[in-house]
């Protein structure tokens, strides 16, 4: 497979990436925490779970026939779910302008910069596999960032669990890059290659991203 298991971590431990400046109950700065497929899963109206609390009711949500494992067909109907949800104008596009105003209510600084800063500099990065857009913003894992949305230690580091999907670099993500891009992230993540993912296999990600 093109994308490299390290990219995909990245996308999703944004799952527990991106700094903001909100604090959380303790005091230490909050991270917006993201799903695999880019669902924001803390921050603003979502409180600030832990990696481990957010990805687990994300899992369980997913787990529809509470068998404990989430199977293909399971998680791409959630990425075409999410992709729906971060459409704002439906038109059949995400851009990172309508990710960055569907982002703000999760994102306490909520500054919605203008799309064309973060694209242009996401295009201009390396190509991780599927072509990955790196952003200056949080995104995996702990850190990369799209205007708007997670922020985090290093901007080139981790493509964004959203705007990676953009292989073309079209500064966009059709429903057809997304779900494409949702098929190859769960390949990576099933790392028993058994067309499943376990609850363990997907909480691992968080001690993966502490230890980056």
């Amino acid at each position: 497979m093109a994308v490299t298991a390290v990219s995909v971590l990245s996308a999703l431990l944004v799952a527990c990436g991106g700094a903001d400046k909100e604090t959380s109950p303790g005091g230490a700065a909050a991270r917006v925490i993201y799903s695999p497929n880019g669902e924001p899963l803390s921050g603003g109206p979502l409180g600030h779970p832990s990696c481990e609390e957010a990805l687990t009711r994300w899992f369980d949500r997913l787990d529809l026939d509470r068998k404990g494992t989430i199977d293909r067909d399971q998680y791409l109907a959630d990425a075409r779910r999410q992709f729906t949800a971060m459409d704002l104008d439906k038109q059949g596009a995400i851009t990172a302008d309508q990710l960055a105003r569907y982002r703000a209510p999760y994102d306490s600084d909520s500054r919605l910069e203008t799309a064309a800063t973060a694209t242009e500099s996401s295009s201009r990065a390396p190509r991780s596999g599927q072509g990955a857009h790196r952003q200056g913003q949080s995104n995996m894992g702990p850190r990369a960032s799209v205007p708007g949305g997670p922020r985090g230690h290093s901007p080139d580091d981790e493509p964004d669990p959203v705007m990676a999907a953009d292989v073309h670099l079209q500064f966009k993500v059709t429903l057809p890059d997304f779900v494409a891009y949702a098929g190859r992230k769960f390949v990576e993540l099933n790392g028993k290659h058994d067309g499943r993912l376990t609850k363990t296999e997907v909480l691992a990600l968080c001690q993966t991203s502490r230890n980056r």
